[in-house]
């Protein structure tokens, strides 16, 4: 999309100045916001193996790199620039094998009362932790995640996860189960266009859990500032959550699509999330919709 967006810049530029004064020139030449926070403005020279030859405004001649970029725009012409999706290790609720930026902060929040925060480590480790702050239920999620090969095209990752949930139950009063969840995933593509696969497993104290849990995402840049984000879980298998509920034969999944609406240091999601229980072969008999509102801040950029 880059590549597009840069291309049609280069072949109108010449026809988009006609008619324009020296001083209208300069001021939509293209603007480079790099992500060490250096600004470089001027024309395009030359796109080459993903590196950018560029006149600047003073008449020297630099070279940038694409993976050096943070956001791309013409000031006073397009009115719009490009911005990363910068969060890309994470879809709506679960994650990619994409890493963190190392040594960086990253709050989400999901429904006002579902948020997390994590942390770069460095560019295989990251932590974090996830919070429901309506009571009841609650629910408290550390998190610590290993990508292996992060500059790889083909990442892979695994996660452990666990998860202690406060449920009230009316015979019972409040009662408390903990559960662990290790999952193994592999992302193919870049931080901005990718798919992953994801398959994991419960454990408590019961032991391990026969069922497993699979994960299907996919994000793609679709303009300079909106990304597509699908992000599908599904529960194969028995999973017991307590002695008197279980998923013995049943399939449990969640299918989402929507938008990731980009910018400098934060991302809006919006869109449709379908949660449904199916007897055999994924033949939903209980599908319910409704949106799906997230945001994402990163907190030192």
């Amino acid at each position: 999309m880059r590549k597009k967006i840069l291309f049609i810049i280069v072949f109108f530029y010449p026809f988009i100045t006609q008619g324009q004064t020296p001083a209208d020139s300069v001021s939509k030449h293209v603007q480079f916001i790099l992500k060490n926070g250096q600004q470089v403005n001027g024309k395009i020279l030359m796109l080459k193996k993903e590196k950018y030859l560029i006149e600047t405004s003073s008449g020297d001649t630099v070279t940038v790199e694409q993976a050096q970029i943070k956001t791309i725009s013409v000031p006073g012409l397009l009115g719009r620039g490009y911005y990363e999706n910068q969060f890309s290790y994470k879809y709506f609720m679960f994650n990619s094998a994409v890493p963190l930026a190392a040594k960086k902060w990253y709050f989400s929040n999901q429904y006002l009362f579902f948020s997390s925060i994590n942390y770069g480590i460095n560019s295989h480790f990251s932590a974090g932790c996830a919070f429901f702050s309506f009571n009841p239920p609650a629910l408290f999620s550390p998190k610590v995640r290993y990508t292996l090969n992060p500059n790889s095209k083909i990442k892979v990752g695994i996660n452990a996860q666990y998860l202690s949930i406060q449920v009230s139950e009316i015979s019972a009063g409040k009662k408390y189960y903990q559960y662990g969840l290790a999952q193994a995933v592999a992302t193919y593509g870049s931080s901005q266009n990718n798919f992953t696969l994801g398959v994991g497993k419960f454990i408590s104290n019961r032991g391990v859990y026969g069922g497993y849990v699979v994960l299907l995402g996919v994000a793609k840049k679709i303009a300079p500032r909106l990304s597509f984000i699908s992000e599908n879980n599904f529960v194969l298998g028995s999973l017991y959550f307590s002695n008197n509920f279980s998923l013995l034969s049943n399939r449990f999944g969640f299918l989402s699509a929507g938008f990731r609406f980009d910018h400098t240091k934060h991302a809006f999601d919006l869109g449709l999330i379908s949660p449904g229980v199916s007897e055999i072969y994924f033949n939903m008999n209980r599908v319910f919709i409704f949106p799906f509102v997230g945001y994402h801040l990163k907190l030192n950029p």
